[in-house]
């Protein structure tokens, strides 16, 4: 029994590698979120002017605008992150009433950093918005797909690191210059009225083909 237990511990590590294990709780998100969220390595392989973070496996980059950039998942799902940059710098803080009215609405705190991870479903699929530590992602993903975009997002969150020092300087020579996004990048879309105006936006949006552009900055190996 015990070169039967040895045997299996060595092909899951064959298998399994370096690379992240996806843990997925079915039915259970909360504890997916709080396991990965709170409880993954730290590892880095996008780096931006001031900021950097980690892409999962099976995320294509597809553009850049100023501090947003838009990602797709192995299943053609489109990930649209914002990183706050500025509300970061000056050390913002936010609050967060959790929805009972939401397929999951979960505050989230650990230490110094704050935000909150919410699925809605809407229409025949989920909307999914989630912040944490001044960064906020979002996707629109069929049924199927709603475990591993849950996954992707809580990895991507977990790993984004400030270079202080380097914000410092975009801020003074202001280089950053937020208009709509400046300091509300924690406030959800939680009103009703205006939800179908964003799922049709991105419902547009995923039909277009968006060119990668200013990569310049842009340093993203997922092998790892």
């Amino acid at each position: 029994m015990k070169k039967l237990i040895v045997l299996l511990s060595v092909l899951l590590f064959i298998v399994t590698g370096c690379s992240n294990v996806y843990v997925i709780n079915t039915g259970d998100y909360n504890k997916t979120i709080e396991q990965i969220l709170y409880n993954s390595k730290r590892i880095y392989n996008a780096n931006f002017e001031g900021y950097k973070y980690y892409v999962p496996k099976g995320m294509k980059y597809v553009g850049k605008e100023e501090y947003n950039q838009q990602f797709k998942d192995r299943y053609n799902n489109k990930y649209y992150v914002y990183v706050d940059a500025v509300s970061f710098y000056h050390k913002v803080k936010s609050k967060y009433k959790e929805n009972d009215n939401l397929y999951l609405s979960k505050k989230l705190k650990d230490k110094s950093k704050f935000g909150y991870f919410e699925i809605r479903q809407v229409k025949d699929k989920y909307f999914i918005e989630a912040v944490y530590n001044y960064m906020k992602i979002e996707a629109y993903v069929p049924s199927k797909n709603l475990d591993s975009a849950v996954v992707n997002i809580c990895y991507m969150l977990s790993n984004v690191k400030y270079n202080r020092k380097v914000l410092k300087t975009l801020i003074g020579t202001g280089k950053l210059s937020y208009q709509e996004e400046k300091f509300s990048i924690s406030k959800s879309k939680n009103k009703n009225s205006d939800f179908l105006d964003y799922v049709s936006e991105y419902e547009s949006e995923a039909e277009k083909d968006i060119k990668a552009n200013d990569e310049e900055n842009l340093k993203i190996d997922t092998d790892e």
